[in-house]
This record gives C-alpha cells, structure tokens and sequence, in this order.
C-alpha cells in the first residue's frame, strides 16, 4: 500500500476541498485514508492480490452511530488515473455515503442527549432518595441508582423515561414518591 500512496494523494487533490489526503494516519500498511475535516472520511484499502481499491465510507463510532445497512463502499482498478477515480467516488460512492453519515451522526447526537437526560435523572433520584450511587448499564440508554439495599433501574427511549424500582426500604420508596410528586417537571435544553 506504501507505493500506492502518492496516488491515494492525487485522488484527494481531484475530489476538491474539502478531501484531503491524511497523513497522519500513516500507521496502517494496508489503508491510506481520505478526510474532510468535518468527521467524514474514505478509506482506502488494496484488494488482496488484485489491482483493485476497494474505497469505503468512514463511520468514527466516537461521533457517529451506524447502522449495518449505511455502510457503502466501491470497487475501482488501481491501473486507472487519479481523476477518473476521483470522478467515479464522487459519482458512486459519495451520493450513498453522505447521507447515511449524515443520518447517522444525528442518531448519535440524539443517543447523546438521551443518555445526558438519564444522567440528570439518575443524579436528581440519587440526590433525593440518599443513594449510594449512579452506575452506567450496559448502553447509555440505561442507568442504575443503587441504594443501600436496593435498585432504581431508568430507561430512556426517545422522550420517555421508565423507572424500575426494586428491593427498596419503605422510607427510600415514601422518600421517592414524595420527590416526584413536589418537584416541578425536569426541562432538557
């Protein structure tokens, strides 16, 4: 792939601003990528034994949440040049893969919202009922308050919050009940 990248170079030229070669990430022998400054990227790996690219839309899972489906990707021969390469990404590969990072960065800026919203939640149940602690399930989309003998389970999806509430004292659950009914509904931004 290192004698491949002076080519990988001209293509990110002749797909114009914002494509930009990456240099820095140079640590893979077997991919060169192409970025946009704004989260969004090509990927760029040799076919094995086969003079062909397979180019590939980049989805970072630190700022975007795709789905199986919204991964896309080509075929081209390495043996063609640069601006017909380019000119068939733009044409074959960006119309697809633009949207579906698009759509996938907004699902991850919603997840985050939730998730920030269960915390808010969780931290204003904690502080109510004494718990010992907030504990982060297995998605951000769930969060435990543990109390010295038991559990408040919340969920979140969307805009709805579910609460299980387990093995709870008398005075945690009175403590509870009398929380939500005297506090004014919780604003989100």
């Amino acid at each position: 792939m290192r004698e491949h990248t002076a080519l990988i170079e001209q293509i990110a030229l002749y797909l114009g601003r914002p494509w930009k070669f990456n240099a820095l990430e140079q640590a893979s022998c077997w991919q060169r990528q192409i970025i946009d400054g704004q989260g969004r990227g090509l990927i760029i790996s040799k076919e094995y034994n086969q003079p062909k690219f397979k180019i590939s839309g980049r989805f970072d899972k630190r700022i975007t949440d795709p789905q199986q489906s919204e991964f896309c990707s080509i075929g081209v021969s390495i043996n063609r040049r640069p601006k017909a390469i380019a000119a068939d990404i733009a044409r074959r590969l960006l119309p697809a893969y633009l949207p579906a990072f698009d759509k996938a960065r907004a699902r991850y800026l919603e997840n985050e919202k939730q998730a920030e919203l269960l915390t808010n939640v969780a931290h204003l149940l904690l502080k109510a009922s004494k718990g010992r602690k907030i504990a982060h399930q297995w998605s951000d989309a769930q969060k435990a308050v543990y109390f010295e003998y038991g559990t408040a389970t919340i969920y979140g999806h969307s805009q709805e919050v579910s609460m299980d509430l387990r093995r709870l004292s008398i005075d945690q659950a009175i403590q509870i009940a009398t929380f939500l009914t005297r506090t004014t509904p919780f604003q989100t931004k």
